[in-house]
Protein backbone atom coordinates (compact mmCIF):
# COMPACT_ATOMS: atom_id res chain seq x y z
CA UNK A 1 0.00 0.00 0.00
CA UNK A 2 2.93 2.38 0.66
CA UNK A 3 4.02 2.16 -2.99
CA UNK A 4 0.63 3.48 -4.11
CA UNK A 5 1.07 6.53 -1.88
CA UNK A 6 4.40 7.28 -3.53
CA UNK A 7 2.84 7.02 -6.99
CA UNK A 8 0.00 9.36 -6.06
CA UNK A 9 2.49 11.87 -4.68
CA UNK A 10 4.92 11.68 -7.61
CA UNK A 11 2.41 11.47 -10.46
CA UNK A 12 1.34 15.14 -10.29
CA UNK A 13 4.99 16.17 -10.13
CA UNK A 14 5.76 14.13 -13.20
CA UNK A 15 2.80 15.52 -15.10
CA UNK A 16 2.88 19.15 -14.01
CA UNK A 17 6.51 19.54 -12.97
CA UNK A 18 7.88 18.76 -16.42
CA UNK A 19 7.58 21.78 -18.62
CA UNK A 20 6.44 21.24 -22.21
CA UNK A 21 8.65 24.12 -23.30
CA UNK A 22 11.85 22.42 -22.10
CA UNK A 23 13.85 20.05 -24.29
CA UNK A 24 16.91 18.18 -22.97
CA UNK A 25 19.57 16.45 -25.06
CA UNK A 26 23.14 15.26 -24.86
CA UNK A 27 25.49 16.48 -27.59
CA UNK A 28 26.69 14.16 -30.36
CA UNK A 29 30.07 13.45 -28.71
CA UNK A 30 28.57 13.32 -25.21
CA UNK A 31 30.62 16.30 -24.01
CA UNK A 32 27.67 18.44 -22.91
CA UNK A 33 24.06 18.28 -21.79
CA UNK A 34 21.90 21.01 -23.25
CA UNK A 35 18.51 22.15 -22.04
CA UNK A 36 16.59 24.29 -24.51
CA UNK A 37 13.73 26.28 -23.02
CA UNK A 38 11.35 28.05 -25.39
CA UNK A 39 9.25 30.87 -23.94
CA UNK A 40 6.26 30.14 -26.18
CA UNK A 41 5.93 26.53 -25.05
CA UNK A 42 7.37 25.12 -28.25
CA UNK A 43 8.76 26.20 -31.59
CA UNK A 44 6.24 28.25 -33.59
CA UNK A 45 6.23 30.23 -36.82
CA UNK A 46 7.50 33.76 -36.41
CA UNK A 47 10.02 34.94 -33.82
CA UNK A 48 10.84 32.67 -30.91
CA UNK A 49 13.03 33.27 -27.88
CA UNK A 50 14.14 31.33 -24.88
CA UNK A 51 17.25 30.10 -23.15
CA UNK A 52 19.85 27.35 -23.10
CA UNK A 53 21.43 25.72 -20.09
CA UNK A 54 24.76 24.09 -20.75
CA UNK A 55 26.55 21.65 -18.43
CA UNK A 56 29.56 19.45 -19.01
CA UNK A 57 29.63 15.66 -18.68
CA UNK A 58 30.45 16.04 -14.96
CA UNK A 59 27.40 18.21 -14.30
CA UNK A 60 29.23 21.53 -14.01
CA UNK A 61 27.81 24.66 -15.71
CA UNK A 62 29.76 25.79 -18.78
CA UNK A 63 30.38 29.51 -19.27
CA UNK A 64 32.06 31.29 -22.16
CA UNK A 65 30.91 28.94 -24.90
CA UNK A 66 30.49 30.24 -28.42
CA UNK A 67 27.03 28.92 -29.30
CA UNK A 68 25.49 29.12 -32.75
CA UNK A 69 21.90 28.09 -33.47
CA UNK A 70 20.76 27.35 -37.00
CA UNK A 71 17.04 26.92 -37.72
CA UNK A 72 16.87 24.35 -40.54
CA UNK A 73 13.95 22.88 -42.49
CA UNK A 74 15.25 19.46 -43.67
CA UNK A 75 12.42 18.64 -46.07
CA UNK A 76 12.85 21.93 -47.94
CA UNK A 77 16.66 21.96 -47.42
CA UNK A 78 16.83 25.57 -46.26
CA UNK A 79 17.30 27.71 -43.21
CA UNK A 80 16.43 31.33 -42.57
CA UNK A 81 18.21 34.65 -43.11
CA UNK A 82 17.91 35.91 -39.53
CA UNK A 83 20.67 34.55 -37.29
CA UNK A 84 19.56 33.74 -33.72
CA UNK A 85 21.41 35.75 -31.07
CA UNK A 86 22.90 33.93 -28.07
CA UNK A 87 24.04 35.80 -24.95
CA UNK A 88 26.10 34.25 -22.14
CA UNK A 89 24.44 35.07 -18.80
CA UNK A 90 26.93 33.12 -16.67
CA UNK A 91 26.57 29.93 -14.63
CA UNK A 92 25.87 27.89 -17.78
CA UNK A 93 22.84 29.97 -18.74
CA UNK A 94 22.45 31.55 -22.18
CA UNK A 95 19.56 33.64 -23.50
CA UNK A 96 18.46 33.15 -27.09
CA UNK A 97 16.53 35.63 -29.24
CA UNK A 98 15.56 35.92 -32.89
CA UNK A 99 14.88 32.25 -33.58
CA UNK A 100 12.83 32.99 -36.67
CA UNK A 101 10.74 30.23 -38.25
CA UNK A 102 9.42 31.26 -41.66
CA UNK A 103 6.79 28.58 -42.35
CA UNK A 104 4.84 25.66 -40.91
CA UNK A 105 6.28 22.17 -41.12
CA UNK A 106 9.19 20.14 -39.78
CA UNK A 107 12.13 22.14 -38.40
CA UNK A 108 15.38 21.51 -36.57
CA UNK A 109 17.37 23.78 -34.33
CA UNK A 110 20.98 22.81 -34.94
CA UNK A 111 23.16 23.92 -32.04
CA UNK A 112 26.94 24.18 -32.35
CA UNK A 113 28.95 24.58 -29.14
CA UNK A 114 32.56 25.71 -29.19
CA UNK A 115 34.78 26.11 -26.12
CA UNK A 116 38.10 27.91 -26.57
CA UNK A 117 37.15 29.34 -29.96
CA UNK A 118 40.36 31.38 -30.15
CA UNK A 119 42.68 28.52 -29.21
CA UNK A 120 44.51 26.12 -31.53
CA UNK A 121 42.38 23.15 -30.39
CA UNK A 122 38.86 24.28 -29.52
CA UNK A 123 36.36 21.78 -28.12
CA UNK A 124 33.45 21.49 -30.54
CA UNK A 125 30.25 19.49 -30.19
CA UNK A 126 26.77 19.67 -31.67
CA UNK A 127 23.20 18.79 -30.86
CA UNK A 128 20.00 18.88 -32.88
CA UNK A 129 16.53 19.57 -31.53
CA UNK A 130 13.77 18.32 -33.83
CA UNK A 131 10.33 19.86 -34.15
CA UNK A 132 8.33 17.73 -36.62
CA UNK A 133 5.16 19.87 -36.76
CA UNK A 134 5.76 23.58 -36.27
CA UNK A 135 2.56 25.62 -36.59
Amino acid sequence: MKNYKIIFILLPLLIFGCSSNSFDKTTDKGLFKVQLILNSGGLKTGRNKGSLKLIDSKGKPVDGAAIEITPWMPKMEHGVMLVPQVTDNGKGSYSVTDIFISMKGGWELQVSIKIGANTPNPIIDNVKFEFPDVQ
